[in-house]
């Protein structure tokens, strides 16, 4: 493994720890529980944010996408690999649009038709991880909005924010969010970057650094889920929350903490693999591109149309959280999860 600080994948996600389960874990919203240091978000703020569960029949894992046309949601590789590099069946992956709320309690569902990892993704590292779920059917623009790709230059004084349901706080029982929390974010090409990620190459290539500032970052939970600048008012997805790590080397570095990093999957490194995959071209999925105006809001004629997908069905499926709920963040160069949701709690680190 070349580079400090990065832990191998496969070492680390066969440990497990039971959390004490003789109270149930809730997130008390009058306290403003939140991402790391952030605030709770408005959905109208994220009309392309999408809760993603796997169900594994006795619990599940929960990540969070993006949006990009009407039926087609840009998340992390990892999310939709289990812990032997295997893609999960996409019948078991069910999606909530629409809503701040997660899927518990949010009743816009979708099922999946078909998922798709970046062909070269590597679980152990998490290089290239990038990964698209085709719905069964479009979702309509009265319940979500898809959300143009950032096409520029990556600078660190570019202006981000990121978005999740991922746990609020580094406690022993943290448990994720059943609200969409935000956080600002501040982009950074220091050594750091290097230095507890050795893959990392700048923030033009296929992954962005950003730099804990104040206390502020994403967390266990929130993979998959957006990284937004504003281009000229007009929200554009730079990337997808991958990975972070933190000085000391720990198994689990806590979020949020000084001199720590973070890692998002920069998605228009992938633009070609996305349009070739989807079939939409790619000019229609970027922002700023040729064929939209800088001024135009993209919307309507200028969002990406679904692409077909075999077996399409309108129905939405029903969904019963019987167990653990759980997320998957993958944090120090490997997968975390699973952080329980309900009365049934168990960290699998």
């Amino acid at each position: 493994m070349k580079g400090t600080g990065i832990i191998s994948a496969t070492q680390q996600k066969r440990q497990s720890d039971e959390i004490d389960t003789s109270e149930k874990n809730e997130i008390d919203l009058s306290s403003g529980a939140r991402v790391v240091n952030g605030t709770i978000a408005e959905f109208h703020d994220f009309p392309y944010a999408i809760f993603i569960y796997i169900d594994l029949g006795t619990g599940g894992e929960a990540c969070a996408g993006s949006l990009i046309a009407d039926n087609v949601v840009v998340t992390a590789a990892h999310c939709l690999l289990d812990s032997k590099g295997q893609k999960y069946p996409a019948k078991n992956v069910l999606l909530s649009a629409g809503s701040e709320k997660s899927i518990q309690t949010n009743t816009n569902r979708f099922s999946a038709n078909d998922t798709f990892v970046f062909p070269s993704f590597d679980p152990n590292t998490l290089v290239h991880d990038i990964g698209l779920v085709i719905l069964s059917a479009p979702i309509p623009r009265t319940i979500a909005t898809p959300i143009p790709i950032y096409s520029g230059e990556i600078v660190d004084s570019l202006s981000v924010f990121a978005a999740g349901w991922g746990i609020t706080s580094n406690g022993p029982n943290a448990s994720i969010s059943n609200v969409l929390n935000q956080v600002p974010l501040k982009v950074s090409s220091a050594d750091t970057c290097k230095k507890l990620n050795g893959y990392w190459v700048n923030n033009n290539n296929y992954c962005v650094c950003t730099a804990n500032a104040n206390g502020q970052d994403t967390c266990y939970g929130d993979s998959g889920g957006p990284l937004v600048h504003k281009e000229q008012g007009i929200p554009t997805l730079v990337g997808l929350t991958s990975l972070g790590n933190a000085p000391g080397n720990k198994i689990r570095p806590e979020c949020g903490m000084n001199g720590g990093v973070a890692y998002y999957t920069r998605i228009h490194f992938f633009i070609d693999w996305i349009s070739s995959t989807t079939g939409i071209n790619k000019l229609q999925l970027s922002y700023p591109s040729s064929n939209v105006s800088n001024t135009t809001v993209f919307a309507s004629a200028n969002v990406p149309p679904s692409i077909s997908a075999a077996g399409a069905s309108e129905d939405t499926p029903t969904l019963e959280i019987s167990a653990a709920f759980s997320s998957s963040y993958s944090r120090n160069m490997h997968l975390l999860s699973i952080f329980a949701f309900s009365a049934l709690i168990h960290l699998y680190l």
